[in-house]
């Protein structure tokens, strides 16, 4: 067994660590298909903190489903119930990115649906694949909010005093 294969077991394992609580809450299906989603990041190329963060805004979303939505099965969440939970999180006091990365995160587990767990007509124990022909509109949700803007109207600004430039200016002089 190399240590590459251990290294991805233990981050599967990781991974698919969930409070028990959480687990028997949630819609079976829905719980079986995030189990395989995490077991299928953590062979992913993604940085292992990228996965757990993923994993947190995907169990924050299902407790919103389970809390405020009938804990319905992924596949019946409608969009008006997306955008139902984009408010949620308005409400909240999260701002656009944070929506954004949520948004971002529930399209991943939808295409993980859509493109690998339905891609097939039929199971291989000879059962119809429910999920076959599913196509998920996640990243078509309104979010509910608009991108913030910096107090300069442009984002990622980074402005000098002028002090602090003729300090710059006259470092570059002297070592130039």
């Amino acid at each position: 067994v190399t240590r590459q294969k251990i290294r991805y077991e233990q981050r599967k394992r990781s991974l698919q660590n969930f409070d028990t609580d959480f687990l028997i809450l949630i819609n079976a299906q829905t719980k079986n298909l995030l189990l395989e989603f995490m077991a299928f990041i953590a062979y992913s190329g993604l940085a292992l903190r990228t996965c757990q963060n993923m994993k947190s805004n995907l169990v924050t979303f299902l407790t919103w489903n389970y809390n405020y939505n009938d804990n319905r099965n992924f596949r019946l969440i409608t969009k008006k119930q997306g955008e139902e939970f984009f408010l949620y999180i308005k409400n909240m006091g999260s701002g656009y990115n944070r929506a954004k990365i949520l948004q971002s995160d529930i399209a991943s587990f939808a295409d993980f649906i859509q493109y690998v767990v339905g891609k097939n007509e039929y199971h291989n124990n000879g059962k119809k694949n429910p999920w076959y022909n599913y196509v998920h509109e996640w990243r078509q949700v309104d979010i509910q909010q608009q991108p913030e803007e910096s107090e300069y109207k442009k984002p990622n600004v980074s402005t000098f005093s002028e002090e602090r430039l003729d300090g710059l200016k006259f470092y570059l002089m002297m070592t130039h």
